[in-house]
């Protein structure tokens, strides 16, 4: 019997490992001066764990890629919201094509923020 691999919303599951599915969901955020990446980051991972993304040179705007079109429309809610007062943002729907286009490579969050702390004594 051969093993099928498990398809979980976007992401494709084989053998204990995650893999991207080729069709990921996603949303880009625009509008945000470059001095405030680091908090725009941080804000969309409270709509789920951002794991890569991919930005321009210019850092005022960022693909950010999710597991399912739930967290997709969660993020797609911050769209015109005004963050620490003063940054108002625009969140639209990614699509494939759109990454495609700009032809960027994705940037692991941890190399940004730093690698998480395990919690280990």
């Amino acid at each position: 019997m051969t093993r099928r691999p498990l398809l979980h919303g976007a992401v494709l599951l084989q053998r204990g490992r995650r893999t991207t599915y080729p069709n990921v969901h996603g949303v880009t955020v625009f509008g945000f001066q470059s001095s405030a990446k680091s908090f725009i980051l941080h804000q969309f991972q409270s709509v789920n764990e951002v794991v890569n993304y991919s930005s321009s040179s210019g850092d005022n705007w960022l693909h950010l890629p999710y597991d399912t079109r739930l967290q997709v429309e969660k993020a797609l809610s911050y769209d015109g919201r005004t963050l620490a007062n003063d940054i108002m943002i625009r969140v639209k729907k990614c699509y494939p094509s759109d990454r495609d286009a700009n032809a960027l490579n994705e940037t692991p969050v941890s190399s940004y923020f730093g690698a998480p702390e395990l919690g280990l004594a």
